[in-house]
C-alpha cells in the first residue's frame, strides 16, 4: 500500500514513498519476475506472471505525474483507491487523470465519497459514502467499483457490516499487516503491508516474499497501536496521529513514529 509518490525526497512525508525508492523496488520485482499489478488481476488470475498487488490510496497527483510513467516503464499496473470528494483538489488527481490511468490498465476503486472515520457513522451515512462513491466514480470512469479501501484504516459498525457488500463491493481492503491467502480470498477482505519513505529495501523485499523478521516486528508494533487505537477512541486517535505526523515533519530528528 502506497500513498503519495513525489518526484523528491526532500517532498516525501511520513507516508510517501520518493520517485528513487519506487524505481528501486519497481527493478527489483523486475529482476525477481515478479509482476506489479492491480489488486484485481491478482484476484482474478489475471496476471500473466507471478503478481503482487500494488495499491495507492487518496489518488495523490503525484500518483499520476510519477508513478504512473514508472509503472508504466516497468510494464506493471496497480489499483488506486479515490476519494471522489478529493478529486481535482490541489494536490490530488482530476478524473481525466483518472481516466488515462485505467486506459493504462489500472483499475480505479473506492475509498468512500469523503474519507471519514466509518465506524462513527450510523447505516444511513455509511451507505452515503459506500454508494456515493461506487456510483461517482463508475460515472465518471465507465468501469465497475467491486472494491473498497477501508479509510484510516476504520471498519464501520460491526452490526452495519454487511452494508459494505450490500453496497456492491465485493473486496474489501483492510490496513491490516499480514500476507493474504484462501482464507481471505474466501471472505473477500484483505491485509496490505504499507511502503512509507523509511521502508528500506531489504524491509519491501521482505514484504514481498512474505519473510518473518521485519513483518513479525511491524505486526507487533501495528497491534499495540490498535490496542492505543481501541483505548483512545477513533476521534483521539486520529488528531494524535496528525499531531505526531506534524511534528515529525516540522523536527525529523526527534525521531518520533506516528501511527499509521
Amino acid at each position: 500500500m502506497y500513498h503519495a509518490t513525489p518526484a523528491r525526497h526532500e517532498d516525501a512525508d511520513y507516508f510517501a514513498v520518493p520517485a528513487a525508492a519506487l524505481a528501486h523496488q519497481l527493478a527489483w520485482l523486475r529482476e525477481c519476475a515478479v509482476a506489479g499489478c492491480s489488486l484485481e488481476a491478482v484476484l482474478d488470475d489475471g496476471a500473466a506472471a507471478p503478481g503482487v498487488a500494488m495499491t495507492f490510496d487518496d489518488a495523490h497527483r503525484s500518483n499520476y505525474d510519477v508513478a504512473f510513467p514508472l509503472f508504466a516503464e516497468a510494464g506493471m499496473t496497480a489499483t488506486v483507491f479515490v476519494v471522489p470528494a478529493w478529486v481535482g483538489r490541489a494536490g490530488y488527481c482530476t478524473w481525466s487523470q483518472l481516466r488515462e490511468l485505467q486506459a493504462g490498465g489500472w483499475s480505479i476503486q473506492s475509498h468512500t465519497q469523503t474519507h471519514p472515520f466509518l465506524s462513527t457513522l450510523d447505516a444511513a451515512a455509511v451507505t452515503r459514502e459506500l454508494v456515493d462513491s461506487r456510483r461517482e466514480i463508475e460515472d465518471n470512469i465507465g468501469a465497475p467499483v467491486v472494491t473498497l479501501a477501508l479509510p484510516n484504516g476504520d471498519w464501520p459498525r460491526r452490526r452495519f457490516r454487511h452494508l459494505l457488500h450490500d453496497s456492491g463491493y465485493r473486496h474489501i481492503a483492510t490496513s491490516r499487516w499480514h500476507a493474504n491467502g484462501d482464507a481471505e480470498r474466501r471472505r473477500g477482505v484483505f491485509g496490505r503491508y504499507t511502503v512509507r519513505r523509511g521502508t528500506m529495501p531489504e524491509a519491501f523485499e521482505s514484504m514481498v516474499r512474505q519473510l518473518p523478521g521485519t513483518l513479525s516486528r511491524e505486526s507487533l508494533r501495528l497491534s499495540t497501536l490498535s490496542l492505543v487505537r481501541s483505548a483512545l477512541g477513533v476521534r483521539r486517535y486520529g488528531a494524535l496521529r496528525r499531531y505526531l505526523v506534524e511534528r515529525r515533519a516540522a523536527a525529523p530528528a526527534a525521531g518520533m513514529t506516528p501511527p499509521p
